[in-house]
């Protein structure tokens, strides 16, 4: 026993000779004053015109990040006041996702903190931003799902949260440490925002535009109106083919690439195993690709059109084609977006036919009834489009590389691998 206890202060006098000058490690319930699980309450007490919010897990976003425009009121009893969140108040998901943090801030009306989340107050001494920067380190992350208890819906306590060690610095390089974390927070925060705001510009572009509500200036034509059989044909993806054929021979096109993009990524292809002079339908410049199958309703007939000039590709067994007769009336840039416009989508979804899965029927699909602008109108608007587009994409690559950043910097700061200025 002596040696065991010998062994493990040599291994705890290791750990803090490693640590950061000045650094300390600690467990977590020596920086809480207190720790509480919201209250239950009767489902009776939720009223519109309640006196209290009720933050609920659903209301905390993957990031801690909590949404308090949808908190329900709830007319709570005098007894469950004490309940009440004070700024500053960590919580912490218990059910379900375990282990998201969030840090509460003071709104215009009382809020408590519902069932399934943990309530703790950190004591002045510390920085709660950076403790609650430090329970989201992916290390810190990790040693609470292995803390977690249950089967499908994992749960966790305050006593074994409790229980987890944070490393510290000194309380004026914990105030620093969550002031440039905080600053590249806002940096994400403000991309997020415009990114939002830039694809409701789109959505509301696409609306106007591909309806004809809005003519961009110069173009007063008017419009074609086309039963889909009228102006092109379909055909089959890839049949008779085993599990044994893929991944070797020829490309096709997958699935996903034709969920996921509004136009066909040529570079993401995958293999099957098609032999010289068999039968198999190639995909061509202008086709306009559709998913047949969904599990819902919303996600069946998503579209994505050939804007390659392509040779010997093929298409996925659970998508088919649709082929223009000619370009005269119908451009396929234009398609691009037509075809993941509102009411085109709408028009597909009444037709999705099934139970635990649903299909489009191809006859129905045919007979649908497209309204669309002269030639050059169709370029103008994808043009428009297009450049949207763009916007969203840069949009997409700087949140990404922010979040990257910030991700990369938490983990030097968090560690004391890079120490901050003071």
């Amino acid at each position: 026993m002596k040696a065991a206890l010998t062994a493990c202060a040599a291994q705890a006098k290791a750990r803090m000779d490693m640590l950061p000058e000045g650094w300390r490690e600690v467990r977590f319930s020596e920086v809480t004053e207190f720790s509480a699980f919201g209250p239950r309450f009767s489902a009776d007490l939720y009223d519109a015109t309640g006196n209290v919010g009720v933050i609920r897990t659903t209301d905390i976003n993957a990031n801690g990040n909590i949404d308090y425009t949808n908190v329900p009121l709830a007319r709570i009893p005098e007894s469950l006041f004490s309940h009440i969140l004070e700024d500053g108040d960590l919580l912490i998901t218990r059910s379900g996702t375990c282990g998201i943090v969030s840090i509460f801030k003071e709104q215009t009306i009382p809020m408590i903190a519902g069932a399934f989340l943990i309530r703790f107050k950190i004591k002045d001494v510390f920085n709660n931003e950076y403790i609650a920067r430090i329970l989201m380190h992916p290390l810190l992350q990790k040693e609470i799902r292995k803390i977690s208890s249950g089967g499908v819906q994992k749960n966790i306590s305050g006593t074994n949260i409790g229980k987890l060690k944070l490393l510290l610095p000194p309380f004026p390089e914990q105030e620093k440490i969550a002031a440039v974390l905080s600053t590249w927070d806002k940096a994400i925060s403000t991309t997020d925002a415009l990114l939002a705001n830039s694809r409701q510009q789109k959505k509301a572009l696409m609306q106007q535009l591909l309806t004809g509500k809005r003519r961009l200036p110069g173009f007063t034509g008017e419009w074609l109106s086309r039963h889909l059989s009228e102006i092109g044909t379909t055909y089959t993806g890839i049949t008779g083919k085993s599990k044994e054929d893929f991944g070797k021979g020829k490309f096709f096109i997958p699935y996903t690439n034709i969920f996921n993009n509004a136009s066909v990524d040529i570079n993401y292809l995958e293999k099957v195993d098609i032999l010289d002079g068999e039968c198999q339908n190639v995909v061509q410049y202008g086709d306009i690709l559709f998913t047949t199958s969904s599990e819902t309703p919303d996600e069946v007939g998503m579209s994505s059109v050939v804007l390659d000039e392509i040779e010997n590709i093929y298409l996925n067994s659970f998508c088919f084609g649709f082929r223009l007769h000619n370009f005269c009336e119908l451009s396929p840039i234009y398609a691009k977006f037509l075809f993941r416009g509102e009411i085109f989508r709408k028009n597909v979804i009444v037709l999705a036919q099934g139970a635990t899965r649903y299909n489009l029927p191809k006859k129905q699909f045919l007979n649908i009834n497209i309204s669309f602008p002269p030639l050059d109108e169709q370029r103008a608007i994808a043009a428009v489009l297009d450049a949207a587009d763009r916007e969203i994409v840069l949009l997409e690559q700087k949140a990404a590389r922010l979040r990257e950043e910030k991700k990369a910097l938490m983990q030097q700061l968090l560690t004391g691998k890079r120490r901050v200025r003071l």
